[in-house]
C-alpha cells in the first residue's frame, strides 16, 4: 500500500536465490531489474502490474499471473484508479520528474507525487519540481482539476535563489529575480504572467479541467505556453507550434521581456497555490489521463519517450533522466566523483609514521579532523608540500610535524595527537588538483603577485600558491569558470582566514573560516572589482596580499553534477528548507552569514559518519565545526539533514540550542554552502 510504484514482483518456490543473480543488474552504479526466466516452483508467481482490467483472476487484470502457471491475484481497486495508475513508464531505469513533497508547505501529495491538492482556506503554499535543468528542451503538461478561481498559478522556478523563495508567501516569487509564475488575473478572468507588475504579460484563460503545457527552451533562454494543443505569443496572440523550436520565433515568454530566464542557472517546475482550495496534476510523461480524468493522448518525444495529451514541440523532450545529459564526472563517464573527492576514516595507532591509504588517488588538497577528541583541523596539499599544515579552526601561520607525506593513494602521518594517536579516529576529506604537477608559474607584475597555480577545471578546483605584493591586484585561479568559493590564507603570520561566497551580498563580502563572524564587506580584502573566469581579485590587505609574504588560495568552480556552491534561507522549523543541488551529496559544510548568536559555526556533514542511528544514513545525526576543535558531534536529538538523491533537506530548526541555529536558524537566515557529489543525480538513488 502507500503512494508507492509496484513493479515485476516474482514469488519463487522451492529455489534459494538473490536478487543481484536473478531479477536484477547494477547498471552504472544503480540497480536495476533485468530480464529473468525462472523456474517458479509449485506456488510461485510474477506479477508485472501491466494489464489495466479489475475483477476475478484472469490474465487481462492488473493482478495477472506472467509466470505461465496462471496463478491470479483478484484486482479490487476501482475500475478508474487501476486503468490510470497501471504501467506507467517510470521505473528504476528511467525515473522522471515528478512534484517535490519536501517542499510541499501545505499542499497533499497524491498518485506517486503528481497531484497536489490543498483544503480550502489554507495558506499560500508552493511546491518544485525534483528535475532541475540549465540547459536543454523540455516539455511537460499540468492540468487544473479545479480553484481556477482562487488564483491558482503555474510556472517555474529558479533554484539558484535558494529555498527561501519557495517558502515564503506571494508575491516573494514575483519580487525575485527569475521566480515566475502563472495564473488566473483579477476575478479568474484572463491570466497574466506575474512579474513585479503583478501582471506583465496576457496569456490567455484556462479553466478547471483545462491542460496547459509548457515548452522550456534553456539553450535559448525562451519559455513557450500552450494550452489544449494552441500555443500563445506574449502578446496574446496564438503561434505556430511548428515555429516554436525555431530561436528566432516569437516566444511566449523570453529572457528579453519579462521572464528573467538566466543563462547557467537551473530550473524547474513550480505550482503555486493561493489562500484556498485548488487540486493540480501535473504530467512529466507518466499519465496522459492526469490519474483517469482524462481520456489518452498519444504524445511522445523525439526519443519516444513519454505519454502525454499532446506531442511535445520539435525538440522539446520529456523531464526524465534518460533525457539528461551525462555529467562530465559520473557513471557513464571515464572519470566518477570519487576519483576527484573521496573521504577516508581511520583509526590512528601512535606509530612514528602510518601510511593510511585508500583514497583513489594521489590527494592534493587533505583536510583531516581527530573525530573523537579535541586535536585542531589539519590542512595539507601538494603545493605546500605535506609535511605542512595550516588549521582551519585558528589564524596561526603554517606549521609542520602531523604529517610526513603524500602517497600515491593517500598520505603519511607523524605520531602527533591532530593525525595519529593511538586509538583516536579520525576523518580525511580529499581533493585532486593536478597531482601535484602546476599547471601555470606566474611572474609578478605591478601589484599582481608572482604565483604557482595547480587546477583541475574538470572538477573546478585549484591550489594557488603566491607570494603577496602589498596592493590591490589580480592572480589567475586556472579554473576556466568563474570561481564560486575562494579561501585564502596568510602562511607567515597569525592572521585571519578570509572565504569568498559567490552568494554573499557582494564581490568584496567575506567570512573567516576560523570565526563564526557573520559577512562584513573590505575592499582591502577582496577586491569590488570582483572576479573573472581567468583571475580573482584581491586587495591590500596583509590577509590577501602581505608584500612578501606567502599565501595560499583554494578556489572552486560549480561542476553539473559534481559539486555545487550555493544558498538557503531558514525557516526556523523541523521541517526544514530543501536545498536542489543536482546531485546526492558525499559532503556538505555551510555557514549562516547574517546571525552568530550562540550559533553560526561552519558545520561539516558527510555519508561516512553516520552518528548513532546505526544502520541508517538518514537523518545525519554527526557534524564537526570547522572553526573549532570540538570534537564530532553525535546525537539522536538532533537530526541534522537528509542526503537526498537530488539534494539535501535540513530536519532541525529554531533557536533552541546551538546546533539548530548552527544549521537552520529563526526564518529568514542566510546560509551559504560548498557540496560535493556522491553521485549525480542521473544515476543517483536516494539512500
Amino acid at each position: 500500500g502507500g503512494n508507492v510504484y509496484y513493479s515485476d514482483w516474482y514469488f519463487i518456490d522451492g529455489s534459494a536465490v538473490s536478487p543481484v543473480d536473478t531479477v536484477g543488474e547494477f547498471k552504472n552504479g544503480v540497480f536495476i531489474p533485468k530480464s529473468y526466466s525462472p523456474t517458479f516452483g509449485n506456488n510461485g508467481f510474477n506479477l508485472k502490474f501491466d494489464q489495466v482490467g479489475v475483477g476475478s483472476p484472469s490474465s487481462s487484470t492488473i493482478g495477472a499471473d506472467s509466470s505461465g502457471s496462471s496463478r491470479h491475484f483478484i484486482s479490487t481497486a476501482g475500475t478508474d484508479a487501476v486503468a490510470s495508475d497501471c504501467a506507467l513508464p517510470d521505473s528504476p531505469e528511467n525515473n522522471f520528474c515528478n512534484m517535490n513533497p519536501l517542499s510541499k508547505q501545505t499542499y497533499i501529495f497524491d498518485e506517486g507525487n503528481l497531484k497536489l491538492s490543498r483544503a480550502s482556506g489554507t495558506a499560500q503554499s508552493a511546491a518544485v519540481g525534483t528535475f532541475s535543468v540549465k540547459s536543454g528542451k523540455w516539455y511537460w503538461e499540468v492540468r487544473l482539476v479545479s480553484g481556477q478561481s482562487n488564483y491558482p498559478r503555474i510556472g517555474i522556478f529558479n533554484t539558484e535563489l535558494g529555498n527561501n523563495h519557495i517558502e515564503t508567501a506571494y508575491p516573494a516569487y514575483d519580487n525575485a529575480v527569475g521566480a515566475r509564475v502563472w495564473g488566473s488575473g483579477a476575478n479568474g478572468g484572463t491570466n497574466k504572467l506575474f512579474g513585479d507588475s503583478n501582471a506583465e504579460a496576457a496569456f490567455g484563460s484556462y479553466d478547471d479541467g483545462d491542460v496547459v503545457q509548457f515548452a522550456l527552451d534553456m539553450d535559448n533562454l525562451k519559455m513557450y505556453l500552450g494550452k489544449g494543443d494552441t500555443w500563445y505569443t506574449n502578446s496574446s496572440t496564438t503561434t505556430d507550434k511548428a515555429n516554436i523550436s525555431d530561436s528566432s520565433a516569437n516566444a511566449a515568454f523570453d529572457a528579453a521581456t519579462n521572464l528573467d530566464i538566466v543563462a547557467g542557472n537551473s530550473f524547474t517546475p513550480l505550482i503555486f497555490g493561493n489562500a484556498n482550495a485548488d487540486v493540480w496534476i501535473a504530467n512529466f510523461g507518466q499519465d496522459s489521463t492526469f490519474a483517469g480524468g482524462i481520456d489518452a493522448g498519444s504524445g511522445s518525444d523525439a526519443n519516444g519517450i513519454g505519454d502525454f495529451k499532446y506531442a511535445p514541440p520539435t525538440g522539446f523532450l520529456a523531464l526524465c533522466s534518460a533525457n539528461l545529459e551525462d555529467s562530465t564526472i559520473g557513471p557513464n563517464s571515464t572519470t566518477q566523483s570519487d576519483d576527484y573527492f573521496n573521504i577516508i576514516l581511520y583509526d590512528g595507532d601512535g606509530a612514528t609514521t602510518q601510511d593510511i591509504t585508500g583514497v583513489g588517488f594521489q590527494p592534493d588538497w587533505t583536510w583531516i579532523k581527530e573525530v573523537s577528541s579535541t586535536s585542531g583541523h589539519v590542512l595539507a596539499d601538494s603545493n605546500r608540500g605535506y609535511d605542512k599544515y595550516l588549521t582551519s579552526n585558528e589564524n596561526v601561520d603554517e606549521s609542520n610535524g602531523v604529517l610526513n607525506s603524500v602517497l600515491s593513494n593517500g598520505f603519511r602521518t607523524t605520531n602527533s595527537g591532530a593525525t595519529n594517536e593511538d586509538g583516536e579516529s579520525y576523518v580525511a576529506w580529499n581533493w585532486l588538483a593536478n597531482g601535484g604537477t602546476a599547471t601555470a608559474t606566474i611572474s609578478e607584475s605591478g601589484n599582481n603577485p608572482a604565483a604557482v597555480v595547480q587546477a583541475n577545471p574538470t572538477a573546478g578546483f585549484s591550489i594557488v600558491t603566491y607570494t603577496g605584493t602589498g596592493g590591490t591586484g589580480t592572480i589567475a585561479h586556472g579554473l576556466g569558470a568563474l570561481p564560486n568559493m575562494i579561501i585564502i590564507k596568510n602562511r607567515d603570520r597569525d592572521i585571519n582566514w578570509l572565504v569568498y561566497h559567490r552568494n554573499l551580498s557582494a564581490t568584496n563580502a567575506y567570512l573567516h573560516l576560523e570565526l563564526s563572524n557573520v559577512e562584513a564587506t573590505n575592499n582591502a580584502f577582496f577586491s569590488n572589482s570582483g572576479h573573472s573566469t581567468t583571475t580573482f581579485s584581491i586587495g591590500n590587505s596583509n590577509h590577501t596580499n602581505a608584500d612578501g609574504e606567502a599565501l595560499v588560495a583554494y578556489c572552486f568552480a560549480d561542476i553539473e553534477g559534481y559539486s555545487k556552491f550555493g544558498t538557503y534561507t531558514a525557516n526556523g522549523v523541523d521541517d526544514g528548507s530543501f536545498v536542489h543541488l543536482g546531485f546526492r551529496p558525499s559532503f556538505v559544510m555551510l555557514k549562516n552569514t547574517s546571525n552568530n548568536t550562540n550559533g553560526g559555526n561552519w558545520v561539516m556533514m558527510d555519508d561516512t559518519r553516520l552518528g548513532d542511528d546505526v544502520g541508517a544514513i538518514n537523518p545525519i545525526l554527526s557534524h564537526i565545526t570547522a572553526n573549532t576543535n570540538a570534537a564530532e558531534f553525535d546525537s539522536a536529538s538532533y537530526p541534522l539533514a537528509d542526503f537526498l538523491s537530488n539534494g539535501f533537506k535540513l530536519r532541525l530548526g529554531g533557536t533552541g540550542s546551538g546546533v539548530a541555529r548552527n544549521v537552520n536558524n529563526a526564518a529568514g537566515n542566510i546560509y551559504i554552502y560548498m557540496a560535493f557529489a556522491s553521485s549525480p543525480f542521473k544515476y543517483a538513488n536516494a539512500f
